[in-house]
Protein backbone atom coordinates (compact mmCIF):
# COMPACT_ATOMS: atom_id res chain seq x y z
CA UNK A 1 0.00 0.00 0.00
CA UNK A 2 3.53 2.47 -0.09
CA UNK A 3 2.60 4.95 -3.17
CA UNK A 4 5.75 4.62 -4.24
CA UNK A 5 6.15 0.93 -4.10
CA UNK A 6 3.10 1.36 -6.20
CA UNK A 7 4.34 4.32 -8.42
CA UNK A 8 7.66 1.79 -9.19
CA UNK A 9 5.97 -1.15 -10.31
CA UNK A 10 3.64 -0.15 -13.59
CA UNK A 11 2.20 -3.83 -13.11
CA UNK A 12 1.08 -3.65 -9.23
CA UNK A 13 -1.91 -3.71 -8.97
CA UNK A 14 -2.03 -2.04 -5.07
CA UNK A 15 -3.40 1.62 -5.32
CA UNK A 16 -3.92 1.45 -8.53
CA UNK A 17 -6.51 4.35 -8.31
CA UNK A 18 -3.35 6.80 -6.88
CA UNK A 19 -1.61 5.52 -10.00
CA UNK A 20 -4.21 6.30 -12.76
CA UNK A 21 -4.49 9.72 -10.70
CA UNK A 22 -1.12 10.57 -10.91
CA UNK A 23 -0.97 9.37 -14.37
CA UNK A 24 -3.78 11.76 -15.63
CA UNK A 25 -2.59 14.41 -14.41
CA UNK A 26 1.07 14.31 -15.62
CA UNK A 27 -0.05 13.50 -18.73
CA UNK A 28 -2.72 16.34 -19.04
CA UNK A 29 -0.44 19.08 -17.83
CA UNK A 30 2.54 18.01 -20.83
CA UNK A 31 -0.78 18.41 -23.06
CA UNK A 32 -0.90 14.55 -23.98
CA UNK A 33 -4.94 14.67 -22.93
CA UNK A 34 -6.92 16.31 -25.19
CA UNK A 35 -10.27 18.17 -25.10
CA UNK A 36 -9.00 19.99 -21.58
CA UNK A 37 -10.23 23.60 -21.12
CA UNK A 38 -9.94 26.39 -18.71
CA UNK A 39 -12.92 25.88 -17.04
CA UNK A 40 -11.76 22.12 -15.65
CA UNK A 41 -11.01 22.70 -11.92
CA UNK A 42 -7.73 21.18 -11.99
CA UNK A 43 -6.20 22.98 -15.38
CA UNK A 44 -3.11 24.47 -14.99
CA UNK A 45 -1.66 28.15 -17.13
CA UNK A 46 1.62 27.14 -15.06
CA UNK A 47 1.35 23.39 -17.18
CA UNK A 48 5.21 22.57 -17.64
CA UNK A 49 6.22 23.20 -13.77
CA UNK A 50 2.77 21.17 -12.68
CA UNK A 51 4.34 18.15 -15.03
CA UNK A 52 7.93 18.64 -13.46
CA UNK A 53 6.27 19.33 -10.09
CA UNK A 54 4.32 15.34 -10.22
CA UNK A 55 6.78 13.73 -12.29
CA UNK A 56 9.32 14.61 -9.28
CA UNK A 57 6.70 13.26 -6.70
CA UNK A 58 6.55 10.25 -8.61
CA UNK A 59 10.44 9.40 -9.13
CA UNK A 60 11.24 6.90 -6.30
CA UNK A 61 13.40 8.22 -3.88
CA UNK A 62 16.32 5.47 -3.26
CA UNK A 63 18.23 7.69 -0.56
CA UNK A 64 18.62 5.78 2.83
CA UNK A 65 18.41 8.82 4.72
CA UNK A 66 15.01 9.39 3.27
CA UNK A 67 15.95 12.73 3.18
CA UNK A 68 15.04 14.33 -0.68
CA UNK A 69 16.69 16.90 -1.99
CA UNK A 70 13.88 19.30 -2.59
CA UNK A 71 14.93 20.21 -6.70
CA UNK A 72 15.91 24.21 -7.94
CA UNK A 73 12.63 24.41 -9.71
CA UNK A 74 10.44 23.63 -6.79
CA UNK A 75 12.26 26.39 -5.08
CA UNK A 76 11.89 28.84 -7.69
CA UNK A 77 8.66 28.69 -9.41
CA UNK A 78 6.98 30.40 -12.07
CA UNK A 79 6.42 34.44 -11.85
CA UNK A 80 2.26 34.30 -10.74
CA UNK A 81 1.97 30.57 -10.45
CA UNK A 82 -1.16 29.90 -7.78
CA UNK A 83 0.80 27.18 -5.47
CA UNK A 84 -2.99 26.15 -4.24
CA UNK A 85 -4.31 25.29 -7.44
CA UNK A 86 -5.74 21.52 -7.86
CA UNK A 87 -3.06 19.32 -9.98
CA UNK A 88 -5.22 16.41 -10.79
CA UNK A 89 -9.23 15.87 -10.82
CA UNK A 90 -9.75 15.07 -7.37
CA UNK A 91 -8.91 18.30 -6.41
CA UNK A 92 -5.62 17.49 -4.61
CA UNK A 93 -2.95 20.31 -4.14
CA UNK A 94 0.95 20.33 -5.06
CA UNK A 95 1.14 20.39 -1.08
CA UNK A 96 -1.20 17.26 -0.54
CA UNK A 97 1.17 15.15 -2.79
CA UNK A 98 3.85 16.04 -0.94
CA UNK A 99 2.53 15.19 2.21
CA UNK A 100 1.21 12.10 0.89
CA UNK A 101 4.48 11.04 -0.34
CA UNK A 102 5.53 11.90 2.96
CA UNK A 103 8.35 14.15 1.45
CA UNK A 104 8.59 16.79 4.49
CA UNK A 105 11.42 18.70 2.42
CA UNK A 106 9.40 19.48 -0.38
CA UNK A 107 6.26 20.19 2.15
CA UNK A 108 8.24 22.93 3.67
CA UNK A 109 9.25 24.16 0.23
CA UNK A 110 5.65 24.80 -0.50
CA UNK A 111 4.80 26.47 2.92
CA UNK A 112 7.37 29.04 2.38
CA UNK A 113 6.25 29.69 -0.86
CA UNK A 114 2.67 30.08 0.25
CA UNK A 115 0.49 26.80 0.09
CA UNK A 116 -2.31 26.64 2.21
CA UNK A 117 -1.56 23.84 4.49
CA UNK A 118 -5.36 23.74 5.86
CA UNK A 119 -5.89 22.88 1.29
CA UNK A 120 -8.69 20.30 1.00
CA UNK A 121 -9.34 18.24 -1.53
CA UNK A 122 -13.15 17.22 -3.60
CA UNK A 123 -13.68 15.14 -0.14
CA UNK A 124 -13.17 17.57 1.85
CA UNK A 125 -9.53 15.48 2.39
CA UNK A 126 -6.92 17.65 4.36
CA UNK A 127 -2.96 17.09 3.48
CA UNK A 128 -2.56 14.98 7.38
CA UNK A 129 -5.36 13.03 6.28
CA UNK A 130 -3.45 11.97 2.88
CA UNK A 131 -0.77 11.60 4.12
CA UNK A 132 -1.89 9.14 6.72
CA UNK A 133 -3.68 7.13 3.70
CA UNK A 134 -0.45 5.31 2.45
CA UNK A 135 2.29 4.29 3.84
CA UNK A 136 5.29 6.61 3.00
CA UNK A 137 5.65 8.78 6.10
CA UNK A 138 6.02 5.73 7.90
CA UNK A 139 8.89 4.45 5.67
CA UNK A 140 10.86 7.75 5.54
CA UNK A 141 9.80 7.99 9.42
CA UNK A 142 8.64 11.91 8.99
CA UNK A 143 4.98 11.85 10.28
CA UNK A 144 6.05 13.63 13.54
CA UNK A 145 7.33 16.15 11.80
CA UNK A 146 5.04 16.52 9.19
CA UNK A 147 2.54 16.68 12.66
CA UNK A 148 4.47 19.57 13.86
CA UNK A 149 3.72 21.34 10.66
CA UNK A 150 0.00 20.57 10.49
CA UNK A 151 -0.65 20.27 13.91
CA UNK A 152 -3.00 23.01 13.59
CA UNK A 153 -5.17 20.72 11.50
CA UNK A 154 -5.46 17.98 13.37
CA UNK A 155 -9.10 18.45 14.34
CA UNK A 156 -9.97 19.08 11.31
CA UNK A 157 -12.89 17.09 9.78
CA UNK A 158 -13.39 16.12 6.33
CA UNK A 159 -16.57 16.16 4.15
CA UNK A 160 -18.21 13.26 6.02
CA UNK A 161 -16.98 13.88 9.48
CA UNK A 162 -13.97 12.17 9.40
CA UNK A 163 -10.89 13.04 11.61
CA UNK A 164 -7.44 11.98 10.67
CA UNK A 165 -7.72 9.43 13.48
CA UNK A 166 -10.65 8.13 11.10
CA UNK A 167 -8.59 7.79 8.26
CA UNK A 168 -5.54 6.39 9.83
CA UNK A 169 -8.27 3.61 11.14
CA UNK A 170 -9.83 2.63 7.43
CA UNK A 171 -6.67 2.26 6.11
CA UNK A 172 -5.63 -0.26 8.17
CA UNK A 173 -7.24 -3.19 6.47
CA UNK A 174 -4.48 -5.53 6.18
CA UNK A 175 -1.68 -7.07 8.50
CA UNK A 176 0.65 -5.07 6.35
CA UNK A 177 -1.02 -1.98 7.35
CA UNK A 178 -1.25 -2.24 10.96
CA UNK A 179 2.71 -1.28 11.58
CA UNK A 180 2.29 2.37 9.85
CA UNK A 181 -1.45 2.49 11.37
CA UNK A 182 0.12 2.26 15.13
CA UNK A 183 2.94 4.57 14.08
CA UNK A 184 0.47 7.19 12.94
CA UNK A 185 -1.74 6.48 16.05
CA UNK A 186 0.85 7.03 18.33
CA UNK A 187 2.49 9.79 17.20
CA UNK A 188 -1.12 11.65 17.04
CA UNK A 189 -2.72 10.41 20.33
CA UNK A 190 0.95 12.11 21.69
CA UNK A 191 -0.05 15.11 19.83
CA UNK A 192 -2.98 15.51 21.02
CA UNK A 193 -2.34 14.39 24.61
CA UNK A 194 0.21 17.63 24.85
CA UNK A 195 -1.81 20.26 22.95
CA UNK A 196 -5.59 19.26 24.14
CA UNK A 197 -7.79 19.49 27.02
CA UNK A 198 -9.03 15.65 28.65
CA UNK A 199 -12.62 16.83 27.79
CA UNK A 200 -11.88 18.29 24.08
CA UNK A 201 -9.63 15.02 23.49
CA UNK A 202 -12.49 12.57 24.56
CA UNK A 203 -14.91 14.36 22.41
CA UNK A 204 -12.11 13.83 19.55
CA UNK A 205 -11.68 10.33 20.54
CA UNK A 206 -15.93 9.82 20.18
CA UNK A 207 -16.61 12.34 17.14
CA UNK A 208 -18.54 10.33 15.21
CA UNK A 209 -18.35 10.47 11.18
CA UNK A 210 -22.16 10.78 8.71
CA UNK A 211 -21.84 6.95 9.24
CA UNK A 212 -22.14 7.03 12.97
CA UNK A 213 -18.44 5.40 13.24
CA UNK A 214 -16.11 6.41 15.61
CA UNK A 215 -12.22 5.85 14.73
CA UNK A 216 -12.62 2.53 16.81
CA UNK A 217 -16.02 1.46 15.29
CA UNK A 218 -14.00 1.17 12.16
CA UNK A 219 -10.72 -0.68 13.77
CA UNK A 220 -13.01 -3.10 15.12
CA UNK A 221 -14.84 -3.32 11.50
CA UNK A 222 -11.86 -4.10 10.21
CA UNK A 223 -10.55 -6.58 12.70
CA UNK A 224 -7.69 -4.57 13.84
CA UNK A 225 -7.13 -5.46 17.54
CA UNK A 226 -3.64 -4.26 17.60
CA UNK A 227 -5.04 -0.05 17.21
CA UNK A 228 -7.76 -1.02 18.97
Amino acid sequence: TDLVNALRSPNQKVNQSARESLEKAICSHAGNIRNINATDKWYDSNSEYTARLLEYFATPDDDDTHESKVPDFLLHPPEGLNVDQSVDDEGHTAFHWACSMGNLQAAEALINLGANYRAVNNSGETPLMRAVMFTNSYTRKSFSRLVGLLSETIMDVDSTHKTVLHHIAAAATSKVRVPSALYYMDILLAKLAESQRQERLQGYLNLQDNSGDTALHLCAKNGNRKCI
